[in-house]
């Protein structure tokens, strides 16, 4: 016997598990900090290997210039240069990605809410239907814990 009122919530956690949810789930597992934390560190790796493979790139550009000018060059003040170059966008991008995935988060919150509050309600239909049997039926086997029932 189908219960309309279990299906109707199934539905409904089923469409937003095939819409939103493939996205949006997996967030809800953080806590907001951890989320932004995870996500900043993501960003200053993704951001560390781009800056330097720019200044890999512009060096192999500009290689024969650079090794004309090899006994001329101001080592420190390059390197100076290219460390405070990469602190300025390694801040703006962390900044940036601070702001933006604590905005995702809190935006994506509410529906988690309503998620699991319709998970909630399936689990209590799904209780009451078990309380509701018979109980000569839970204690014979034919339906186990998962409300599965058992072929003899």
């Amino acid at each position: 016997m189908l219960n309309e009122e279990k299906v109707k919530v199934m539905t409904r956690l089923a469409i937003y598990e095939k819409r939103k949810g493939k996205e949006e789930v997996p967030v809800s597992q953080y806590y907001k900090s951890d989320y932004v934390k995870y996500n900043v560190l993501k960003t200053a790796v993704s951001v560390t290997i781009a800056y330097w493979m720019v200044v890999a790139l512009v060096v192999a550009v500009r290689v024969e210039e650079l090794l004309g000018q090899l006994n001329s060059l101001a080592y420190k003040e390059i390197a100076w240069r290219l460390m405070a170059g990469y602190l300025a966008c390694l801040m703006v991008y962390l900044l940036i990605a601070r702001f933006l995935y604590a905005y995702r988060y809190e935006k994506i919150r509410p529906h988690i809410i309503i998620y699991n509050h319709y998970l909630k309600k399936l689990k209590e239909l799904h209780e009451k239907r078990t309380n509701d049997m018979p109980r000569n039926y839970r204690e014979k086997g034919v339906i186990n814990g998962n409300d599965e029932f058992v072929d003899y």
